[in-house]
């Protein structure tokens, strides 16, 4: 398992620096054959309102967890990137987060890598 795979870098570095995401697809690609594609991708979603409580909570906030937040239009920006990066993702598997605990959605995803 990996977490911050090759989607969240293409959505990330493309949102943080304003560029198409083709741009960032068209730098990776050369090293794409030396990659592990993933069986699964999870997607994971929530609200702002769930953000913004879950990031009060966490005690390692960085610059970017900070800006995320707080420039104007970066949360917007990442938002639309990850519905992009997931609807085009033969792997993907979108969930919502919203008013599920750790443990519940590790089962759901248990779920889905074993059925």
């Amino acid at each position: 398992m990996a977490d911050r795979y090759v989607s969240s870098v293409i959505a990330y570095h493309s949102a943080v620096h304003k560029l198409d995401m083709a741009q960032v697809r068209g730098l990776l690609a050369s090293f794409q054959d030396y990659l592990v594609r993933p069986d699964r991708t999870f997607h994971l979603r929530c609200s702002t309102r769930t953000l913004s409580v879950r990031m009060a909570a966490k005690g390692d906030v960085n610059k970017d967890d900070h800006d995320m937040m707080t420039v104007p239009g970066r949360l917007d920006r990442l938002r639309a990137n990850f519905d992009e990066v997931a609807a085009t993702d033969p792997t993907g598997v979108t969930l919502e987060t919203d008013d599920h605990s750790p443990e519940e959605l590790a089962d759901l995803i248990g779920t889905y890598l074993t059925s």
